[in-house]
């Protein structure tokens, strides 16, 4: 009874991160991911919606101080900045660049729904994954990788990205992005794994 319990005890403590849902193929052939050659990236919040409010995210910083907008901005500077450095570094072909002049494609990580998260939950202790974001911000979007005409080659759909806790924006955001990129490496390895089995079993 003792070894059930504790059992129970540690899969309610790991649920959050198992059920934990990041990249899916909407459309398209991520092999383009794949492929040598460099992609201008934009990152959009035009879209963006705050999770669990009626409002978008340019209208909630429209209402906040000069203060917190320059965080804000600050904090996406370094963000995508960062994630466009980890990136190339992980990825075997495809690589971002800032300059569209030269690349090949055109790479869109758009945000449809982001959580803030919060300043009050960032010390919250536990040697747990879920203790440790908790208070994080949280992504939701779509990687999209177009050709320079425009024609859109492939689509992914990122879902419940939440990076560590932290207490202020600017750190959360990077956190979050760097949790992104980390899940995105995850995907297309577990991808190529699956291609890889594919051929062996057409040998």
């Amino acid at each position: 009874m003792k070894k059930v319990l504790t059992l129970l005890l540690l899969f309610s403590f790991l649920t959050p991160v198992l059920a934990k849902s990041t990249f899916t193929l909407k459309s398209g052939d991520i092999s383009v991911l794949t492929s040598s050659g460099e992609a201008s990236v934009t990152f959009d919040y035009s879209k963006a919606e705050l999770e669990g409010k009626d409002i978008s995210l340019e209208d909630y910083f429209d209402q906040e101080s000069y203060k917190k907008v320059e965080k804000w901005e600050r904090g996406q500077d370094m963000a995508h900045k960062d994630f466009i450095k980890r990136f190339n570094k992980k990825s075997p072909g495809l690589k971002l660049v800032t300059d569209s002049k030269s690349a090949q494609y055109d790479v869109v990580i758009q945000i449809r729904i982001i959580n803030l998260g919060s300043s009050a939950k960032s010390w919250v202790p536990s040697a747990f994954k879920a203790g440790a974001t908790d208070g994080g911000v949280t992504l939701y979007g779509r990687f999209i990788i177009k050709d320079k005409k425009g024609k859109e080659l492939c689509s992914l759909r990122f879902t419940n990205v939440q990076g560590m806790a932290a207490p202020n924006i600017e750190s959360r955001l990077l956190f979050a992005y760097q949790q992104l990129n980390a899940d995105f490496q995850k995907f297309m390895k577990k991808a190529s794994s699956v291609d890889s089995s594919s051929d062996d079993d057409d040998e």
